[in-house]
């Protein structure tokens, strides 16, 4: 499903007619018309003629669950571990304004796990600061430069609540009350 073709709202050839993916759990208020709200998610990787499950469902509300899944793209894409040694990738609020990224969709706000990264850029030798990041409600993964976007840290602990979930033991769990 991921795909960076235009949203339908781009009138230059629209070929995209979702928003955001949510998973199992749909959110009250906040869901535009174009949303999707599957029965249940995961993130394959295609190499070749091999598909790798890389997420399986349910384990983008799982903080250890993305952090492994973050330490494969590290892996994969030669990303420098910027994060404190030892450390989850911690809960964000981003709201896109600069432009679309991907999945991530222009003036829409995403909850996210992230954690920052060092993009090497082989032409100037240098090392850019970044994040890696994923939605919570579904776990696309996506990259982007630091200065792209504001992240803003919603330093949550056990019990909190973050969107539509209550974060407990690492894993944001849906709690009907």
């Amino acid at each position: 499903m991921q795909n960076f073709l235009p949203h339908q709202k781009d009138d230059f050839m629209s070929s995209r007619g979702f928003g955001q993916i949510y998973s199992l759990y749909e959110p009250d208020a906040e869901k535009y018309a174009d949303d999707v709200v599957l029965s249940e998610s995961a993130i394959y990787q295609r190499d070749g003629d091999r598909v790798m499950l890389i997420l399986a469902d349910g384990e983008c509300r799982n903080r250890k669950c993305v952090a492994e899944m973050f330490e494969h793209i590290r892996r994969q894409k030669n990303l420098l571990d910027f994060a404190p040694k030892d450390s989850l990738p911690r809960l964000y609020k981003v709201t896109f304004k600069k432009k679309s990224c991907g999945y991530f969709l222009k003036d829409r706000t995403y909850y996210v796990f992230a954690t920052p990264v060092g993009i090497p850029d082989v032409q100037s030798g240098e090392v850019n600061k970044g994040w890696l990041f994923c939605d919570i409600n579904c776990g696309v993964p996506a990259i982007i430069p630091r200065t792209r976007e504001a992240f803003v840290a919603l330093n949550a602990s056990e019990g909190d609540k973050v969107s539509m979930f209550n974060l407990r033991d690492d894993t944001l769990v849906y709690e009907e009350f």
